[in-house]
């Protein structure tokens, strides 16, 4: 993610929304948007997270029963680094 390593706001995102999502106990997709209202459902169930106003986006698979959340993709939309 070198978008993240040279913008400091995504840098400061991303930290925060690491030790959120470490720390969350999600049984259900709801609970996901209570948290972060900005997030998006994909058709495939997984969530698009808006990093910060940097028109990046990290996509996260969650498996609820097991409490494991993955990291699919990040999408770095406006800046030159690309996925």
């Amino acid at each position: 993610m070198r978008a993240v390593e040279l913008h400091p706001t995504a840098r400061l995102w991303v930290n925060s929304w690491t030790a959120e999502v470490a720390q969350a106990q999600w049984k259900h997709p709801t609970e996901v948007r209570a948290q972060f209202p900005r997030v998006q459902v994909r058709p495939s169930g997984a969530f698009a997270f808006p990093v910060a106003d940097t028109g990046s986006t990290l996509v996260l698979s969650i498996a609820f029963p097991v409490g494991v959340a993955v990291i699919e993709e990040f999408i770095n939309r406006d800046g030159p680094y690309g996925r």
